[in-house]
């Protein structure tokens, strides 16, 4: 199982990367996979990631996006609970989750 940490002090929202410097939970994923921080700046996704290279660096689920109408993807729902208003500890509970749905770990520091 693939592992990456969280570090509480620069996780941050609506970005990879972004202006503070702040990652989100898909930005850190996204930099365990060695995607550089220069290529995260201020995008939302991983699928909006420009350099096919890095692409290919990153797991298939984290490049699906959703069709209007269909079930939210896992990118999506990450999207959600990271940005959303919840609790840290529940937001970090259920990120955790999905991230174990593909096996991969997520280790909460700071």
């Amino acid at each position: 199982m693939k592992t990456f940490i969280i570090n509480r002090k620069r996780w941050g929202k609506y970005a990879l990367l972004n202006r503070d410097g702040k990652m989100c939970c898909l930005g850190f994923c996204s930099k365990s996979f060695g995607i550089p921080k220069e290529a995260l700046d201020n995008i939302s996704i991983p699928l909006g990631i420009e350099n096919s290279k890095y692409k290919k660096l990153l797991p298939r689920w984290l490049l699906n996006s959703t069709s209007p109408g269909a079930e939210p993807s896992d990118v999506e729902r990450l999207t959600g609970i990271n940005d959303g208003d919840k609790p840290s500890s529940e937001k970090e509970e259920l990120i955790s989750k999905i991230f174990k749905k593909h096996h991969i770990i997520v280790k909460f520091v700071g």
